[in-house]
């Protein structure tokens, strides 16, 4: 693996959804971690959001970082 074939897919890391997920706080810090570690690698992140108007947008913690 390196990181011109490598990506990380965030998907529907929004804020209803992330709330009822078990553990996502956790999940949320990780999501972080993942994404300043890509950034730092110059490894592609691309997330996706489903229907943000009525499940919210990506919670803050992670879009912060994307």
């Amino acid at each position: 693996m390196n990181s011109s074939d490598t990506q990380l897919v965030l998907i529907d890391i929004q804020g209803k959804l992330a709330g009822i997920v078990d553990n996502s706080e956790e999940m949320i810090k990780n999501c972080v971690r993942l994404a300043t570690a890509c950034r730092m690698l110059d490894i592609p992140v691309v997330w996706v959001e489903q229907n943000p108007e009525k499940l919210g947008a990506t919670v803050a913690p992670v879009s912060e970082v994307l």
